[in-house]
């Protein structure tokens, strides 16, 4: 078995390089900055208290144990936090911080006051059972998101792990501070538990890196597919998207339409409201559509004020009577922005897909319906049927 020094010392080096990469990555362009700080901090508390606890011999028992405790203590809190920080909830909990007031409290006492090193195990292990608990609770549920399974699992197997050993160390140690009779030799129990520690800290913190990279590479990947203003598709997410729908679509026979939709006269609304305005009603007019569609429709701003709207499996009436609402809501309510509203209307070309139909020859028609839209007057649908010929269907009450 490893030497008790040799064990504390390694799990300390491996804790302050894993603080040195956690605070390097919240420097990563794109990198949210949920839990990295804290599992930094956390690493750092740790990196610093094995140092201490392996100089206790030359530091005295306030630095090398008392001080080492309840570092680890608040390295175990800021570990909590980072994990609740990055799955978007409350960094505080009343019991993760009366716990860990609890704690120190104790600790100090125990130290200082009457010297009781069974107490102090008692606390500390304690303590750590309860944050290594959370941490399972709060990252296993992240293992029913295939794109966070993995490290999810790693993370939730070793917490609990080690919820398991600090609190069968800390329950014994408590008993025999009652004057019980050990039931596992405390040494080896020591020694297991400083062992899963220098394990441990080194596994938390790859897991938790794993969990930033994904993150990240979810950023990444939605800033290349997704519009950063509208949050709609952009246009290469959006023609990804229609090129997996017409597939299946193929593969299942099911009816595809593509509506082509203008916001009329932008440029006037920019003219007026400033681009300010403008951006607000491109804002406004993807989450209004957005809320009207399903995750099986694609939805996508295909540049300026135009957008793209693919129905998977819905027959063409439905799609116009779709498309008739979409038009006639925004037409009706307009965008609020600040003390006032901006009314605005759209244009929409809508087709039907012919079986096996190439995506630039629907994009194609589509672009046509929107064109004879406009013709007539915008604030419109115009529907394209299978002859070619457009169909004016529905006409706004404002169009002009």
């Amino acid at each position: 078995m490893l030497h008790t020094d040799s064990m504390i010392l390694t799990s300390g080096m491996c804790a302050a390089l894993m603080a040195m990469v956690f605070f390097a990555m919240r420097r990563i362009p794109g990198m949210a900055p949920g839990g990295l700080y804290w599992w930094g901090l956390s690493n750092a508390q740790f990196a610093v208290a094995s140092a201490l606890l392996v100089s206790q011999g030359a530091l005295g028992l306030a630095l090398g144990i008392g001080l080492s405790s309840t570092l680890f203590i608040a390295g175990m809190a800021a570990l909590v936090i980072g994990c609740r920080e990055f799955f978007g909830l409350p960094r505080y909990t009343r019991l993760v911080g009366l716990t860990a007031l609890l704690a120190t409290l104790g600790l100090l006492y125990f130290t200082f006051v009457d010297n009781q090193s069974l107490m102090r195990i008692t606390l500390v292990g304690g303590f750590a059972t309860i944050v290594l608990l959370d941490v399972a609770r709060l990252c296993l549920p992240g293992a029913r998101e295939r794109i966070m399974r993995f490290p999810a699992l790693v993370l939730g197997a070793v917490a609990l792990a080690g919820a398991a050993l600090h609190a069968l160390r800390a329950t014994q140690a408590g008993w025999m501070f009652a004057g019980g009779t050990p039931v596992f030799d405390p040494v080896l129990l020591m020694h297991v538990v400083r062992l899963y520690n220098a394990f441990a800290m080194t596994a938390l913190a790859v897991g938790f890196l794993m969990l930033a990279h994904v993150r990240l590479r979810a950023s990444l990947e939605r800033q290349i597919t997704h519009d950063a203003l509208t949050g709609a598709l952009s246009r290469t997410g959006f023609m990804d998207a229609c090129d997996a729908i017409l597939k299946r679509a193929d593969r299942l026979g099911r009816p595809v339409c593509l509506a082509f939709i203008d916001l009329d006269h932008f440029k006037t609304i920019n003219d007026v409201y400033g681009h300010f305005g403008g951006d607000r009603v491109l804002e406004h007019f993807a989450a209004s559509t957005t809320r009207s569609i399903g995750n099986e429709h694609a939805f996508g701003r295909l540049g300026g004020e135009e957008f793209g709207l693919l129905y998977h499996n819905m027959a063409l009436e439905d799609a116009r009577l779709h498309s008739y609402r979409l038009r006639t809501d925004i037409e009706r309510h307009g965008c609020p922005s600040d003390d006032h509203w901006i009314m605005y209307t759209v244009s929409i070309g809508l087709v039907e897909r012919h079986p096996g139909e190439s995506l630039p020859a629907l994009l194609q028609r589509a672009d046509a319906a929107l064109y004879s839209a406009k013709a007539a007057g915008r604030n419109a649908v115009s529907v394209g049927r299978e002859n070619g010929a457009d169909a004016l269907v529905d006409l706004g009450a404002t169009a002009h």
